[in-house]
This record gives C-alpha cells, structure tokens and sequence, in this order.
C-alpha cells in the first residue's frame, strides 16, 4: 500500500512536494535569498562559470518576456544542479531579480568613475537599463491555476513536475492497481514539438546576445526531458515511499501531448540539407492523418544540419505563444513477466496438454495448461500467462517418471517472489496437484532432449521368441526412421517428412499377443506411428520389423532426460 503525504490529505493539487533536504524550508525565499553563502551565491558561481553576468541578464530579460517559467531561464543560464530546480517559482524569480539588480548597482557605480574601461565584465555602452515590463514580470504575483501564461519552452511541465496534481495522476493510478513492490521505473516522453521550440529559443538567445557584441556560450542548455524526470520522480518518490531504479521491473509509462504543435516539425521536410523524410498514415475517414518514419533522435540530427539563420525562414523564432495546455494521458504500468519452472506428472489418460479446440470447438474439457496456469496466476495475481512446456504429449498418454519440464510466463504479476511465504507456494502446489531465461533452456530441451516411453501393444499374432529377437537386435544400436506427418496431426503441423532417431528399444513379452515395449528417443518421435505404421507414413515401423500388424493400446512417459528446473 502507497503511503499518502500530507498535502495530499488537505487536496491542495498545486502543492508542490519537497524531496530535496537543502530546499525544503517554505521561508527558503527569506531566509536563503538574504544569505550571501547560500542558495544565491551558489547560483551566481555557477552562473558565472558559464557566462558573464551582464549576458545573464540579456538572457534572463529575453526569456522573461517570452513568459518563460523561471525554471527554464535557469535551464538556458547554464544551470546544471539539479537541486537548485526543486526550489519555488518565487524563489527562483528572486534569485533572478537580484542577478539583475547586481547588474545595475554595478552600472551605477561604473557611470560615476571617471576610468570605465577598468571592468571588463560591464561595458556602460552594452547596456540597457531595467524596463518597465521586465520589473512587472519578476514582481507578478504568482497563479497556481490554470490560468497562468504558458511557457513556451516547457508548456509548464517544469512548472507543475513536482505538484501533486502531476505526481497524483500517476501515484492514484499505481495505487489501484496494488502492486507489492518497493521500487520503479518511470519513463515519461513529452510533446516532441518542445525540441523546435527550445532549439528556436536557443537561436533566439544567440541573436539577442550578438546584437549586444555578446556571446552565448552554453553550447547545449539543461535538457528538458531529463531535468522533468528528475523533478517528477523525486516528487514521486517522496509521495509513494518507492524507491526509483532503472532498473526495476516495474516499468511506468506516461505520455504528455501537444495537439495544436503535434505537427510542427513537418516544416524539416521542406529544407533539403536536413534530409527529413516521414511517411503519411492513411486513417479512417474522419481521423486526423497521422505520421510515421520519424524519431527524437532524426528530428535531432535534422536540427543539427541546418543553420541559424537556413532555420529561422522556415520557423517562428521565437517560438509563438499557446493556448492550450498539455494533456496527460492514462499512465501505463506494467510489472515485466514472472517465469516459473517446474516438472508435472499426469495420470490421466483422458486430459490434454494444452487446451484442444478445433475450428472453435472445444473437444476436450480442461488441461494441464489451464490447472497449473490459472492457479499460479492467482497466486501472483497476473493478468495473464504463457504455459511453454519442453514438448508435449497426448491427452490419453500419461506422463510419469519424474515429469515433463516446463515454465509459465506470468504477464504483469502484482506480486513477485520475494513477496510470496513458502507456505502460500506450498498450498497453491497443493491445490494444483489435487486437482483432475530458463526459459530458452526449455525450449532448446524440445530439440535436444531424449524421452523414454512405456507402450502396451497388440498385435496380430502369438508373441513368440522369434518375434521378440526381432525387436530386441535393435536394443542398443537403435534405429533411424522416417516419418511423414501423421494424419491426426496435420491440422496444426506441416505435412513433410521427417528423420528422427530411436536410440533404444526392447521389447518384454506378456500373456497371448500382448507386450510391453520400452523405447529411448529423439525428441519429435511418434511412438504410436511408429508401433502401427500409421499407412506407411513410417518407416521402418514395429509392424514391419516383425512382419505382422501390430497396435498401441497405451502409452506412457516414463522420463524427460533435461536438468529442470536449473539449480540456480
């Protein structure tokens, strides 16, 4: 059971969620911004590691009138800590405004001494004083609705990454699924129109900062997908009480989409030195055409053959305001397959392998498949399962010794292994034997295995030592024989024929015309073919080898000659 957080109890959707320790004061803004060893200084020298801090506030200026959330200023000032993101859109627009207030105490102080070519970071000329407009944008109350201006480089995923309207989405959803796990995997993918509109916006930026004689030297800006993920699966974390692992085997999907910007990077297919092509999906009539052929990595690629100043006559530069916000589509959560190995023994002479219905009609009521198969997905509480035994055998042909390998695929269990008691996996074997990759190991097995197999036949003379001698010359040289496709079979098998090996054969005579064979084989091998000759279709066969005609009233595994289950 997922734990519930506080915020999530007063339904306070916007709330966002503290995971980071160092950010995790809600007088951070007061207490941090006022410090000059804390969270501002650190962001300063990280920032000047990359730039001056007079192109920061060309930067900062530029982006802020696109109505960029803070967050993606930072992303394109060259911000790589992560944990600086977790701090509030307040926290970071103060941080911002106080880059630009040094910028202008610096230029004051600057215009009032008499030799101004002494500071090389601050040029007087280069600059331009506070706006208006920039002043209202960093002193704007802030709105946690949905009426907030949408960023352009983002459409506020980075905003809402890290609320519980976003991590709710996906923690209710897991919650109802209940799964028994202690970690995660969570893969989001964003609109793909958010790669044109931050390569536009970086090509924006450069051209501000050169008519400035400036320069943009952040060669690739924080990456958007990256820097969501963290945001989001640290909320998460913090909310379920999970841990995140890439690799865990439960593996959560969420999808963002853009519909008015679905399309946006069509315009790629009309500049020749991008060599962009997708392909047109003809839907049904009435259904929005859709596109194939492409991927974030082409889309990528293509930017990276185009120049500036080739883009900007194909594209809006910067990127146009929206409207509509993102949507976020049902998560997918999947748990990757269980497998379960073992042996079964059958009894039974009336009772198949695997479920047998012809045409649609069932012929026989049950299997093995479905008495172990359906047991053991309640038990793991999976969605489905895969029964892959290492070959198969009749329904009226009992399977004895010490079983026939096999293993159950269990698709998208909510329950794994480590989380089962011996006692519960003791009573479901209970249950199953009360009742009428490892993996590839078994399926290799079907092909390189040996069986042995105990017949019952009749045939049509007296059993006689002559007739035994016959049979028994064969004991340890074995025999190879041909077999065409038997007839009973040829709705589910291509009819061809094939060679197959007996490795041992001896025959053991009882009362009148009765005896009991025993025979080692390859895998693939019809015994009961091979005993009546099934019309010629084998060959050599029992009947012919004894020259009279002979029958199979029974047939029984005796042994499946493969090391299963695998120690390990």
């Amino acid at each position: 059971m997922l734990k519930r957080t506080k915020h999530e109890l007063e339904g306070d959707t916007y709330k966002r969620i503290r995971f980071v320790d160092t950010i995790s004061n809600d007088n951070i803004a007061e207490q941090e911004i006022k410090d000059d060893n804390t969270l501002y200084t650190r962001i300063r020298l990280e920032i000047m590691n990359c730039m001056s801090l007079l192109e920061a506030e060309q930067i900062i200026d530029a982006l802020l009138t696109l109505n960029c959330c803070a967050r993606c200023v930072f992303r394109f000032l060259g911000i790589f800590s992560y944990d600086y993101y977790c701090a509030d859109e307040e926290v970071l627009l103060e941080i911002l405004s106080r880059i630009r207030l040094e910028i202008n105490s610096k230029v004051l102080d600057n215009s009032n001494t008499e030799d101004n070519t002494k500071n090389s970071d601050i040029k007087n000329n280069d600059f331009e004083l506070s706006t208006p407009q920039i002043s209202s944008i960093i002193s704007r109350p802030l709105q946690t609705t949905e009426n907030k201006t949408i960023c352009i480089t983002c459409f506020d995923l980075l905003y809402y990454a890290d609320t519980l309207q976003y991590v709710n989405h996906i923690s209710g959803k897991l919650q109802s699924q209940n799964y028994e796990i202690k970690d995660f995997d969570l893969i989001p993918t964003l609109p793909i129109s958010l790669i044109l509109r931050n390569h536009s916006t970086k090509i924006f930026i450069k051209k501000v900062l050169r008519e400035k004689n400036l320069e943009y030297k952040v060669l690739y800006p924080v990456d958007l997908v990256k820097l969501f993920k963290y945001l989001l699966i640290g909320s998460f974390e913090k909310t379920t009480g999970l841990t995140y692992s890439p690799e865990s085997l439960l593996k959560i999907k969420i999808e963002y989409i853009h519909n008015d910007t679905r399309d946006s990077h069509l315009f790629l297919t009309k500049i020749p030195e991008a060599n962009f092509s997708i392909k047109r999906i003809k839907g049904k009539r009435g259904q929005v055409p859709q596109w194939s052929g492409y991927s974030r990595n082409q889309i990528i690629d293509a930017l990276k053959k185009v120049r500036d100043e080739r883009y900007v006559e194909f594209d809006s530069c910067p990127p146009l305001e929206i409207k509509a916000r993102v949507k976020q589509l049902e998560p997918i959560i999947k748990h990757e397959s269980v497998y379960i190995g073992g042996r079964y023994i059958k009894f039974s002479r009336n009772l198949p392998q695997t479920p047998w219905i012809i045409n649609g009609v069932r012929l026989k009521e049950g299997s093995v498949a479905e008495i172990i198969g359906t047991k053991i997905r309640q038990l793991f509480r999976a969605d489905d399962y895969t029964f892959v035994p290492s070959g198969r055998e009749d329904f009226d042909v009992r399977m004895l010794g010490n079983g026939r390998p096999f293993y159950i695929e269990l698709k998208n269990p909510r329950r794994i292994v480590s989380s089962l008691f011996s006692q519960e996996i003791n009573e479901v074997q209970d249950r199953i034997n009360s009742t009428e990759d490892n993996g590839e190991m078994v399926r290799q097995g079907e092909d390189n295995k040996t069986k042995t197999y105990s017949a019952l036949v009749c045939i049509s003379e007296q059993i006689t030592p002559k007739i035994l001698d016959s049979i028994n010359k064969y004991k340890t040289t074995g025999l190879t024989i041909n077999q065409k496709t038997p007839i009973r079979v040829l709705q589910r098998r291509t009819n061809m024929v094939r060679q197959r090996q007996i490795y041992e054969i001896e025959a053991r005579a009882l009362e009148g015309q009765f005896m009991v064979i025993k025979l080692v084989t390859a895998p693939g091998t019809y015994i009961k073919e091979f005993v009546h000759g099934d019309l010629g279709k084998t060959s050599p066969n029992l009947s012919s080898i004894i020259d009279c005609t002979a029958d199979i009233l029974e047939l029984d595994v005796l042994n499946v000659d493969l090391e299963w289950p695998p120690d390990s």
